[in-house]
């Protein structure tokens, strides 16, 4: 014991306290020296997915989106990729078959893939722990996690999943039940809740919303229990009542939005064809945003460690940091164009 007789403390209880806190002071510079990004590409033979956009796509929007109603299967790759940010080094590259969005739960790293099957590895990306599946597992976009669940975007079947991390179904909600179930075209959707979808393919022109990104926000003024959900074919976001299933429209007016991603303020969303990223509050009340001049399609964006965001710019094949402060680039990153860039997050050391 290093308390004293009288309640003072003695010197050795004072050298311990400030040699635990010169650690923790330097071990955040040491962390905003060398700053890690996790970076997912869902492919990295973008040629063979362009060929078939040139061959196969719609563009009724009149912008960057190439939809498709057609389905074709292509051997496209992919890989996740472990960046040292600060000097522009890749230190790790893993291949994956498409991944699109990951999170971490527990000292476990969660990677969705394209083809129906979520992929574990551990938290130092040494070791490939599991994959598991869900019969509602089609065309995964998504997963965010919080408690001991697992929540995806199911955009194949425009649908939300909760899960356990074996992939056990907690939860369920369905856009085509709650009004959304007319495709880009008019097309009426009906999806049988109790199939196995697993081996099914639903082009992006067939899906109703395209539902792509989700998170769990507990308590909001809209609901007790309140998930949020991008819709891409509708340029909105919507508030759910996990209880009821009953939504509420929170933000409108965005084009083909992705990726909803918390941060201190609230949250942050890519509002991806309007090269915005958006900024809005607890309730989706926008607080500011920032326009990316040259960018037509923003994958993600997420928060850094030192304030500032992590932007992933498709279409020019870079990765950004954007000062939160001026809304300028300060740093970036240019990759293969034979890359196509689907997530990035700041990874911790």
């Amino acid at each position: 014991m290093y308390c004293c007789v009288d309640g003072t403390y003695s010197n050795h209880f004072l050298v311990d306290f400030f040699q635990r806190e010169y650690m923790k002071i330097f071990k955040s510079k040491i962390s905003l020296l060398y700053m890690k990004i996790l970076v997912s590409f869902f492919t990295d033979r973008f040629s063979i997915l362009k060929d078939f956009w040139e061959r196969a796509a719609e563009n009724s929007s009149g912008g960057a989106f190439q939809g498709t109603d057609k389905y074709e299967k292509l051997k496209l790759g992919g890989f996740l990729m472990l960046l040292d940010w600060n000097n522009k080094k890749i230190l790790k590259k893993i291949k994956i078959e498409t991944p699109r969005g990951f999170d971490l739960l527990n000292d476990k790293l969660y990677i969705t893939k394209s083809n129906q099957e979520t992929f574990v590895m551990s938290k130092d990306l040494k070791r490939r722990l599991y994959k598991f599946s869900n019969p509602y597992f089609n065309n995964l976009h998504w997963v965010s996690c919080y408690g001991n669940k697992l929540l995806f975007a199911c955009s194949g079947l425009d649908m939300i999943l909760e899960t356990n991390n074996k992939g056990k179904t907690t939860y369920k909600w369905f856009a085509t039940e709650h009004g959304f179930n007319k495709d880009p075209k008019g097309r009426i959707r009906r999806v049988e809740i109790k199939k196995d979808y697993r081996t099914y393919k639903f082009p992006t022109l067939r899906q109703t919303t395209h539902l792509n990104s989700v998170i769990y926000a507990k308590k909001t003024k809209y609901f007790k229990k309140t998930i949020y959900a991008s819709l891409f074919h509708q340029g909105k976001v919507i508030a759910i009542n996990k209880f009821n299933g009953k939504y509420k429209t929170v933000l409108n007016g965005l084009k083909h939005p992705h990726s909803i991603r918390k941060v201190k303020e609230g949250y942050v969303i890519s509002d991806t064809e309007n090269g915005r990223i958006v900024i809005v509050d607890e309730n989706f009340l926008i607080k500011h945003y920032y326009i990316l001049k040259g960018s037509n399609w923003i994958q993600d964006c997420s928060l850094m460690s030192n304030g500032n965001f992590i932007v992933c710019d498709s279409n020019n094949n870079r990765i950004i940091e954007l000062d939160s402060q001026s809304g300028k680039i300060k740093d970036s990153y240019k990759y293969n164009s034979e890359w196509k860039i689907f997530s990035a997050m700041e990874y911790p050391t």
